[in-house]
């Protein structure tokens, strides 16, 4: 008969996850869970109800560490029951896929987001190993769970249940304590421990019953719950100062949140003050850029207008510098025709003069001849 190991086993998950999965209410059995896997070697685990996964991830730690072939199916809505919904968002969800990713990828996880219902005809009949019961806590769900799965269960398979203990939640004892009373007397091989709401096993098959009964000590597992649960209640009670610390903290942080709040309040009277002012000023720049852009088009006709001024006073510049080119060539024609007239006016008084001589000489003449007329015509 192969010896049954009590091991100090290391849960990888908690690196991730600490707080709501070494305190969850499974945390208790994760030791013996890892223990019995290491031992029985199932072919498969199904899990109605997973929640963080602080049972599916125990079950995964010993597959991995004893290199198991086995394949592990955690089914849940991760929406929860009248017992958890108020703790159940999202980010359940999330937490359970990123351990699941991180830790245990190269293993057979297998996540089915379904109801219990639903997810019942993705199994055989007589195909699993091992079924672990722990949906909803009600006495008529807990019952309806049961009897619906396990026509699934091998002949020599075992059925874990949780949540079994008379501890009350809620006020109230659950509902699945009720029923495994009466699982008790319905099946005879069957063990309990009564620590983290209790964990009860259904065994299907006497030998396997009897050979647990041989090998493990149950209550070396209520001794490893009490010293956990010492060590828990020390890290509590650190975590307790540590948290009445970190609240003095966070009523100063307050107080001086409110301080500043104050000063926040101010300062954003001061901001729409300027944010006013601003927005004036920009309306103004916007009626000035309309005005500079009026003026700009004005601007440029004036410049248009310049240049076409411009061009015609070019224009005209050519055509005065090419009259005052033909003034200048009439001014020094006409000088030309001035000292010409002014010679000819010489030759002309000259002329004159010498015309006058003739005119004398002429005078002369006809006085002389007609002296000498005169002389003759007497003579005769």
């Amino acid at each position: 008969m192969k010896e049954w190991m009590y091991n100090q086993c290391k849960f990888e998950s908690d690196i991730i996850n600490y707080e709501l999965l070494r305190y969850s209410p499974w945390s208790g059995h994760r030791n013996f869970a890892y223990d019995y896997i290491s031992y029985y070697n199932p072919k498969n685990i199904v899990e109605l109800g997973s929640y963080y996964g602080c049972s599916t991830f125990a079950f995964m730690q010993a597959i991995k560490d004893n290199d198991l072939d086995t394949t592990v199916y955690a089914i849940d809505t991760w929406a929860g029951d009248d017992f958890t919904k108020t703790d159940y968002r999202e980010n359940v969800y999330l937490a359970f896929s990123d351990i699941a990713n991180t830790c245990f990828k190269n293993n057979k996880l297998i996540m089915l987001r379904k109801t219990f219902d639903e997810a019942l005809e993705e199994f055989e009949d007589k195909s699993i190993e091992l079924l672990h019961i722990d949906g909803s806590h009600h006495y008529e769900d807990v019952k309806h769970d049961f009897e619906n799965w396990i026509q699934k269960v091998t002949d020599d398979g075992v059925i874990f249940f949780h949540d079994i203990s008379i501890d009350k939640m809620y006020g109230e004892i659950m509902g699945s304590h009720y029923f495994w009373e009466e699982i008790k007397n319905q099946y005879s091989y069957t063990v309990e421990f009564d620590f983290s709401y209790g964990l009860g096993i259904v065994f299907l098959n006497k030998e396997k019953y009897c050979e647990f009964i041989d090998i493990v000590d149950m209550k070396l597992y209520q001794r490893i719950n009490n010293s956990l649960t010492v060590e828990y209640k020390d890290e509590l009670r650190k975590k307790y100062f540590e948290v009445n610390d970190k609240e003095f903290y966070i009523n100063n942080l307050k107080e001086q949140i409110e301080i500043k709040n104050t000063h926040l309040s101010k300062y954003d009277l001061d901001i729409k003050s300027k944010d006013k002012y601003i927005k004036e000023l920009q309306d103004n720049i916007e009626k000035w850029k309309e005005n500079v852009e009026g003026k700009d088009k004005y601007i440029d006709e004036l410049n248009y207008s310049i240049r076409e001024l411009n061009s015609g006073i070019d224009n005209y510049a050519v055509e005065i510098k090419g009259k005052n080119n033909y003034i200048n060539e009439l001014e020094t024609k006409l000088e030309e025709l001035n000292e010409t007239l002014n010679t000819n006016n010489i030759k002309i008084v000259e002329l004159n003069e010498i015309l006058n001589e003739n005119k004398l000489k002429i005078e002369t003449l006809e006085e002389e001849i007609n002296k000498s007329f005169l002389k003759k015509l007497f003579r005769r």
